[in-house]
């Protein structure tokens, strides 16, 4: 393609997630909005690079995207991934800066000329803050060829990571930090010792992530039927995800759920926290996913879907149909509309 072509849309894609670590969510958004928009007919898609002109799309909320917000001469677009309170249980002292990183987020998205919020409570939070410039709501999308699942393909891959074709195995996707509720998936897997657990996700912030100190003593607390595998590639993520046949994840605050929305394109059957930021994502609870609050609602969920195969497979359906609203390119298409407006 020619970059000065006026027949195409040109489009710049950036994220500083190339250069700095990302959350994996963050991340796995950006490729697969990339991979998807690449097949979108009359698209000029650069990725990182620095034009002046065209349509800008920020991902990341580091200083070096705001540098080329403030640089560019074409619009400017901005996901927002994170709000102001994501800090929260994610690194250490985060209280301390929250009205800093809150009016730093505030000066960031009022650089945009339109906002996409990845869900509803995003928006609205955004709009509350006194946020003046337009959003729209623009869900997260997935790959859904990369978490696909069939009988062949678990059997290859429980091989492949040594689990045995008869274990049962609970798994869940995410960072290593208090807002996602590690206790009660160490709870959960101390009441179901004959069960394998499996915990994929690692400290994103090293030794300043929140709680790391008493996050070390859990999992050495742990039992010995919950593996705790650190950050792993999204190839080793979704191997993870066919293998499983339980998906439980316990966080008391997302803005989204990614590792849900993958977790659900395996065609796992799903037990989240009941939070209303999932209720317009994931589909209507106790039908298209089980939820708990606590402990003992969480270890009553598990047990029901570890006893029942029936009840396996009729969430693991209710799961591939709400994940099959969010391919990445349906969520391209979306985006290339959202692009013609501005």
């Amino acid at each position: 393609m020619i970059a000065n072509d006026p027949e195409l849309l040109q489009v710049n894609q950036f994220s500083e997630s190339l250069y700095f670590p990302a959350p994996h969510g963050v991340h796995s958004v950006f490729c697969d909005t990339i991979s998807a928009l690449q097949a979108m007919p009359g698209l000029n898609l650069g990725v990182n690079q620095w034009w002046r002109d065209g349509v800008l799309h920020i991902h990341t909320v580091g200083p070096a995207s705001l540098i080329k917000m403030i640089n560019h001469r074409g619009p400017v677009l901005v996901s927002a991934h994170l709000a102001t309170h994501s800090l929260l249980g994610s690194l250490a002292g985060a209280r301390m800066y929250t009205a800093a990183w809150s009016a730093y987020l505030d000066r960031f998205y009022s650089q945009a000329d339109a906002i996409l919020a990845v869900s509803e409570e995003v928006r609205s939070e955004l709009l509350s803050r006194g946020i003046r410039k337009p959003v729209h709501v623009v869900h997260n999308g997935v790959d859904l060829t990369v978490f696909k699942s069939s009988p062949s393909a678990r059997q290859a891959s429980r091989k492949a990571l040594g689990v045995g074709q008869d274990e049962r195995v609970v798994l869940c996707v995410a960072q290593l930090q208090p807002r996602k509720c590690p206790h009660i998936f160490v709870e959960c897997a101390r009441k179901f010792p004959d069960v394998k657990f499996v915990w994929v996700g690692e400290s994103l912030f090293g030794p300043i992530s929140a709680s790391r100190a008493e996050i070390r003593s859990l999992m050495a607390g742990a039992p010995r039927n919950l593996h705790f595998t650190g950050g792993l590639p999204r190839e080793d993520v979704s191997q993870w995800c066919r293998v499983a046949d339980v998906f439980l994840f316990p966080s008391h605050h997302e803005t989204f759920g990614l590792a849900i929305l993958e977790a659900a394109a395996s065609g796992l059957p799903i037990i989240t926290r009941r939070l209303p930021v999932y209720d317009d994502i994931f589909g209507e609870p106790g039908i298209d996913r089980l939820t708990a609050e606590d402990i003992p609602d969480f270890i009553d969920q598990l047990d029901y879907l570890l006893s029942s195969a029936e009840a396996r497979q009729r969430f693991g359906q209710r799961s591939l149909s709400v994940a099959s609203s969010y391919g990445s390119e349906v969520i391209a298409k979306d985006l290339v509309k959202v692009y013609e407006q501005i």
